[in-house]
């Protein structure tokens, strides 16, 4: 048995409404704190043009939508600022998106060599042990808050 994990956040677009879109605009208002969007919770033209403004910065393509894709870079994008953000912990036998970025997060890092498909088992598992050993943080093989801190650090070199 195993547990998908998941950002599990709707796709946005230029019209969509509610408390997603609340949310991605106080996400876009971490990356631009000078010129602060209102966060209304309706998906503009203001928002959108903040979008391909941040898709630009992380080198995606710049359509002005918020898929699983832009999603997951604005989530790493603020470990890698060191904002306080909740991320769920995962351990072995875990699967799904997240797991797929901390295995490219350790790939980059020179740790993981195994295939990005998004299954936490053994390798994902002795790699995260090895960076963590890497960074002084406990070895326990569980990418928790301390190591997706480390992991959001890592840049491709």
């Amino acid at each position: 048995m195993f547990t998908t994990v998941s950002l599990n956040k709707p796709t946005l677009q230029f019209g969509s409404q509610g408390a997603a879109v609340k949310e991605l605009q106080l996400l876009l208002n971490s990356f631009f704190p000078s010129n602060l969007l209102s966060v209304d919770g309706a998906f503009g033209l203001v928002t959108q043009q903040r979008v391909k403004s941040f898709q630009v910065r992380v080198a995606l393509d710049t359509d002005g939508t918020v898929d699983s894709t832009t999603w997951e870079a604005l989530i790493f994008e603020l470990l890698f600022l060191e904002k306080t953000i909740q991320l769920p912990e995962l351990t072995r036998g875990m699967k799904g998106d997240l797991v797929r970025w901390a295995q490219r997060r350790l790939t980059m890092s020179s740790y993981y060599a195994g295939a990005l498909d998004g299954d936490f088992g053994s390798r994902t598992e002795s790699a995260t042990k090895n960076f963590q050993f890497s960074r002084k943080l406990a070895m326990d093989g569980v990418i928790g808050r301390r190591t997706w801190s480390a992991l959001g650090k890592v840049r491709k070199p």
